[in-house]
């Protein structure tokens, strides 16, 4: 005989003769009564290189007041070439930017960038976009905050998406005028090519699981949390997802432990027998659940290179990330941040040259 606890989660699989496997039902126990069989809805999200139609180039000579201020590269941050934290996904197309200036306001050149692999062969090139004369004046990002958006704009910038196959480790990318390598700047020696580090391209896998208190509640369920799939692929530093996004549950009560003591919430904080602090955040009450679900949404599926999230409503707390799972608000919001510190990303770092305050 097999004893489940409270809460526990896990799959059947059947297999017909000719060795056919069914999709995976899940059957979750919460409560002495029948197990409750339900289907994931599996989701996978990618991104592919953007469509890009390259410019006609304009055959225009470097003027003799040319200056090139600043170069940056994005995949879901921007970074300059030197900035000690960049780091790209592999097989993930980057945004390349210049930002060159004429005070005369001089007709542009040809801006072409070029990727080479760790052996100097050429992976491809690709003529940046802009405007057909340079500005005469930048309003830049500072050294130490790349986070203005104020001052990252297309009007004043020439850009191109470098294709996601270019994208490897040991790449070099380097930036051409005319044909005439540039020179990097905010380096102490001349410069042509700059080296990122690329990183693996890491396929994440996410369970997702609602769960609604006391069944009153049941109307908010409907969220659009599985349609978040392609936000999640921008803001982390991923290449593909994949997201299992379960049927919403309703409890009418739930336990928590407290100070070692177990708490039951029931909707109702006058009912006897009821903890009074029902919606409290943190480790207690309604997160405390969702985030420990989480972690048995995860075991049960033996995911171990996996993340698991469970939305609890109402919730308007916050939630809890780290360790593979996180849990607490649907909130797209908060819901992708306990997920960066699910995989392991820290809050803003605590480093006064750190490039996003």
């Amino acid at each position: 005989m097999i004893v489940f606890e409270v809460m526990d989660q896990f799959h059947l699989q059947a297999i017909d003769r000719a060795g056919n496997i069914s999709r995976p039902i899940a059957v979750i126990l919460q409560h002495d009564q029948a197990p409750i069989p339900f289907f994931p809805t599996v989701k996978t999200f990618t991104l592919k290189t953007p469509d890009y139609q390259e410019p006609i180039a304009n055959h225009q000579p470097i003027p003799a007041d040319f200056k090139l201020h600043d170069v940056f590269i994005a995949q879901t941050h921007v970074f300059r070439p030197k900035d000690p934290y960049l780091q790209l996904v592999q097989n993930r197309w980057a945004l390349i930017k210049l930002n060159a200036s004429s005070i005369s306001g001089a007709p542009a050149p040809d801006f072409t960038a070029i990727v080479h692999d760790a052996d100097g062969y050429e992976l491809g090139r690709i003529l940046l976009t802009g405007d057909k004369k340079l500005p005469t004046s930048l309003d830049l990002p500072s050294q130490d905050n790349l986070a203005s958006q104020r001052s990252h704009n297309d009007q004043d910038s020439y850009i191109a998406p470098l294709k996601e196959e270019w994208i490897k480790p040991g790449i070099s990318i380097t930036l051409t005028a005319n044909g005439k390598p540039l020179d990097l700047p905010h380096y102490q020696e001349k410069t042509f090519a700059f080296r990122p580090k690329v990183g693996a391209d890491l396929n994440l896998t996410l369970r997702i699981m609602r769960i609604a208190h006391h069944t009153g509640n049941d109307g908010v369920i409907n969220d659009n949390i599985d349609q978040w799939g392609n936000e999640i692929v921008a803001k982390l530093p991923i290449k593909k997802l994949t997201l299992y996004s379960y049927p919403s549950v309703a409890f009418e009560q739930f336990s928590s432990f407290e100070d070692g003591f177990p708490a039951v919430y029931t909707g109702n904080k006058n009912e006897p027998g009821s903890d009074p602090h029902a919606d409290n955040g943190g480790f207690k009450g309604a997160i405390a659940t969702s985030y420990n679900s989480a972690k048995h949404l995860r075991q049960a599926n033996i995911g171990d290179n996996e993340i698991s999230y469970v939305a609890f409503f109402p919730n308007h707390y916050g939630g809890l990330g780290g360790g593979q799972q996180g849990g607490g608000s649907a909130s797209a919001g908060i819901f992708i941040h306990e997920i960066g510190h699910a995989i392991g990303r820290p809050n803003s770092i605590n480093d006064p040259n750190y490039p996003y305050k």
